[in-house]
C-alpha cells in the first residue's frame, strides 16, 4: 500500500533543522522499519514542512514508520493511505471492502 506522511516541524525540530539543514534527510536515511520503504521525500511550502511517500505492507508497519520519523526528526506527522484514482471506476462492491480492509485500524482486527 502507498502512504503519504505529511510532517510539520515542532519547535525543537525547527531548531535542529537550523543547526543541521540535512537533519531530515539524515533521519530518513537512518530509519529502517520492516515492511516499509521510503520512495520519495520532499520539503514543501505551506501547511506542512515535509512530505514523504512510502510503501508499507501493513498499517502497523506504516504506523511504526510514522512514529520513528516523528520522534527522531521532531516532526508531527499526519499519515494518509493513497489509492489509485483508476480504482474509483471499478465496481464499488469490490473496491470499497478492499479499501476499508486496508485502512482498518490494527485494534479492530
Amino acid at each position: 500500500m502507498l502512504y503519504f506522511l505529511m510532517g510539520h516541524l515542532s519547535n525543537e525540530g525547527r531548531q535542529r533543522l537550523l543547526a543541521n539543514p540535512d537533519m531530515f534527510l539524515e533521519v530518513c536515511r537512518e530509519v529502517k522499519v520492516a515492511g516499509t520503504q521510503l520512495l520519495a521525500r520532499y520539503a514543501v511550502i505551506g501547511r506542512y514542512d515535509f512530505i514523504v511517500m512510502a510503501e508499507a505492507t501493513t498499517p502497523e508497519a506504516v504506523a511504526r514508520l510514522s512514529l520513528e520519523l516523528g520522534a527522531r526528526a521532531k516532526v508531527h506527522i499526519e499519515t494518509l493511505l493513497a489509492i489509485s484514482v483508476g480504482i474509483l471506476g471499478e465496481p464499488s462492491e469490490r473496491v470499497i471492502p478492499e479499501f476499508l480492509a486496508a485502512a482498518e485500524a490494527p485494534e479492530e482486527r
